[in-house]
């Protein structure tokens, strides 16, 4: 007699009960390897679940408050707007902001040897209209009492009448292009560094000088400040 041997079926149930492991440490975890039992996955606490390597925690993810923990090196933390990273005695901030168009702030926050100073260093951009006139302005301020690295221009809609622009301070008359100026032709660029490092005494904005007043204001130029900003210590 025969005997027929069938392959065992696959279940695909899905109603069944979930696996469910012991919370485990960070010197136990509760899924490992078995050639490697002190390293894998453990349950931190509500919500936390952290990786051990060789029975020592070292990431902890973290839903709630969307953290990344590096355990022993303080903490990564992916926000909305920001992150974080912090340890011993001091906490650094990239705040990724959009002050008119766009830009971004590099910030030394908070810690217990920070005596209110701070350094921050940055970026704010504006594409400006340039008007029927003999100057256009920006809305932007170069931001006070920092070090100013550039301010860097784009044409990015030819500019009429005119044949070159200068970039300079609106109160300082401070200028940052290029010796005889820019050209108005779509795609030309300045980085803008002449004069630069400059340091910025008042807030002002960026004003565009063409060498013709344009007859209509069709003209579109990106203007971006590049800066260091420091406050001194206020205790």
């Amino acid at each position: 007699m025969a005997i027929k041997i069938e392959k065992p079926r696959r279940t695909t149930d899905s109603a069944g009960p979930p696996a469910q492991f012991a919370d485990g440490t960070a010197a136990a975890p509760s899924i490992t390897f078995a050639s490697d039992t002190d390293t894998g996955l453990y349950r931190v606490g509500a919500d936390a679940v952290g990786v051990a390597i060789a029975g020592q925690g070292v990431v902890v993810f973290q839903q709630g408050a969307g953290v990344i923990g590096l355990l022993g090196n303080g903490q990564i933390k992916a926000g909305a707007s920001s992150l974080v990273a912090s340890g011993g005695d001091y906490t650094t901030q990239l705040n990724l902001d959009y002050p008119t168009d766009g830009g971004y702030q590099l910030n030394p926050l908070g810690g217990t040897n920070n005596f209110g100073q701070t350094f921050s260093s940055g970026m704010i951009t504006e594409l400006l209209t340039i008007a029927a006139a003999a100057t256009s302005v920006t809305t932007m301020s170069l931001p006070l009492n920092a070090l100013i690295l550039a301010v860097s221009v784009r044409v990015t809609t030819v500019i009429p009448t005119a044949a070159t622009f200068t970039v300079t301070g609106n109160t300082s008359g401070t200028q940052f292009d290029k010796a005889g100026g820019v050209l108005v032709a779509a795609e030309t660029t300045d980085v803008g560094t002449a004069n630069c490092p400059y340091s910025n005494g008042a807030a002002q904005t960026v004003r565009i000088t063409p060498n013709l007043s344009p007859a209509a204001n069709t003209g579109r130029v990106r203007v971006v400040i590049w800066y260091y900003q420091i406050a001194a210590p206020t205790s």
